[in-house]
């Protein structure tokens, strides 16, 4: 029987079991391998805490981003509601230009057109409503009067 210790040792064909055991690299294993090479200074560390920093700034960014544009919304808001009762003064205000715009227009056509004018005081005839049938045969028998006198 051969001892354990000799020099003659059966070597074994590896297995399809055995090739899949074959060591795995862990993140520890990696963070080793980084330290021994690089003096110290883990490359992975760095890389991670980079990395870290960004997802850290792209957060911050995104609500910045989101808190600007909810105020820029709210803005645009108050501008439509502005905008809607400066259109409603507007609309009002064109409806008074109108109307007094109508008077003047009136008056200068009435002038210029017709020839029209705003009789003196002494062209002026103020008359008064009849108060009784009585007093209506009397002012009109006056009336006639005067009428025949005149001719």
């Amino acid at each position: 029987m051969p001892n354990a210790n000799s020099s003659i040792v059966k070597k074994r064909k590896p297995s399809q079991s055995s090739r899949a055991k074959q060591p795995t690299l862990t993140s520890s294993d990696i963070l080793e391998q980084l330290v021994k090479e690089h003096g110290g200074v883990s490359l992975y560390g760095i890389i991670m805490i980079m990395l870290g920093l960004i997802v850290l700034w792209s957060g911050t960014r995104l609500v910045t981003q989101v808190h600007t544009t909810r105020e820029h919304y709210q803005e645009l808001q108050q501008l439509k509601s502005e905008f809607r009762n400066l259109q409603i003064e507007h609309q009002r205000l064109l409806a008074e230009q109108q109307t007094f715009s109508t008077t003047p227009k009136t008056a200068y056509r009435a002038v210029v057109e017709l020839n029209m004018y705003y009789p003196q005081l002494s062209e002026r005839i103020i008359l008064q409503p009849q108060s009784s049938n009585k007093e209506t045969t009397t002012d009109n028998s006056q009336q006639a009067t005067a009428n025949e006198a005149v001719q």
